[in-house]
């Protein structure tokens, strides 16, 4: 299958160069250039640029990771944000539908803002962020002009990376090794989600016979706080756990103002449409830190 994918040499976008199980796959790229063999280079935000590449390549599917996913930033650039979360897909998703290309969208658990209660697919946004209201405005864009579409919302990820971009996991991985302390929040709940597993389920949706035609949440199935997650981090790669320590997001009010304590998705769904899943994170890391020893994180250099 023909396959078009924004973001390629960004973190979840280089793992879906790796682990390709045989698509005919085009990764685009915005500033760090790849030496996949089909790369090329998409400012999404050109709308001219982006219809004569989808003319061009006529892909059957656009899996599109490409955007500004960090909070702080979005909010100190509104205007950009904008034009690269909602105008780049919305570009994209118009081209897609002009060659009647399947659009896979990534988005997040934060155009929900703070509950105790889980969110399931048919719950209502209400986003705390501009990144967040980046989000769910392309969404809206999505189901509105795609006749094929999948709205693939995420949580953290971890796993390992390329040289341009570094996994929360691996943050907390290089402190540790250096003996130096990680700070990591103890009140902020996600479902931490291993990158693997998601490629798995993006080419799923990718290749399946029917549209889905909606939104699915992919996620993890342990809703866990950083310094958890850190925890069991040392413990699975056999580090010291005393360099992990508590932090609170409500120290950093500029992130505590956005950020939802609790970003919780209902993955029943998921789990009855899938047959992809999405490891708890005990298993998450005891694989990556096998893909470790044989050798996976240095297969990014080929490319990247």
């Amino acid at each position: 299958m023909r396959i078009l994918l924004t973001g390629g040499s960004g973190m979840l976008g280089a793992n879906l160069c790796l682990l390709n199980p045989g698509h005919e796959l085009y990764p685009t790229y915005a500033t760090h250039a790849t030496r996949h063999p089909n790369a090329l280079p998409l400012d999404i935000t050109d709308p001219a640029a982006v219809e004569a590449a989808v003319a061009h390549l006529q892909p059957e599917v656009i899996i599109h990771t490409a955007g500004m996913t960090k909070p702080l930033a979005c909010e100190q650039d509104p205007e950009m944000t904008h034009r690269v979360n909602v105008g780049g897909t919305k570009y994209l998703v118009e081209a897609a539908e002009r060659v009647g290309a399947r659009f896979v969208f990534l988005s997040t658990d934060v155009v929900f803002g703070d509950s105790e209660a889980a969110r399931d697919e048919d719950s209502a946004p209400n986003p705390m962020s501009v990144y967040g209201r980046s989000k769910a405005a392309a969404e809206a864009i999505v189901a509105c002009v795609s006749r094929d579409y999948a709205i693939v919302r995420i949580s953290v990820l971890y796993g390992w990376s390329s040289q341009y971009s570094t996994s929360f996991a691996e943050w907390v991985l290089s402190q540790l090794r250096a003996g130096q302390r990680a700070s990591l929040f103890a009140d902020q709940w996600r479902q931490m989600t291993y990158i693997p597993d998601l490629v798995a389920a993006l080419y799923e949706l990718a290749t399946r016979p029917a549209p889905l035609n909606g939104i699915l949440h992919v996620v993890g199935p342990d809703v866990v706080t950083r310094h958890s997650f850190g925890l069991e981090l040392a413990r699975v790669f056999g580090l010291p756990d005393a360099l992990v320590a508590h932090a609170s997001v409500h120290d950093l009010p500029a992130l505590a103002a956005i950020s939802p304590d609790r970003a919780i998705l209902d993955t029943g769904k998921m789990q009855r449409l899938l047959h992809a899943r999405i490891s708890p994170v005990a298993e998450g890391l005891r694989d990556m830190r096998a893909r470790e020893a044989a050798g996976y994180p240095t297969r990014f250099a080929a490319w990247f």
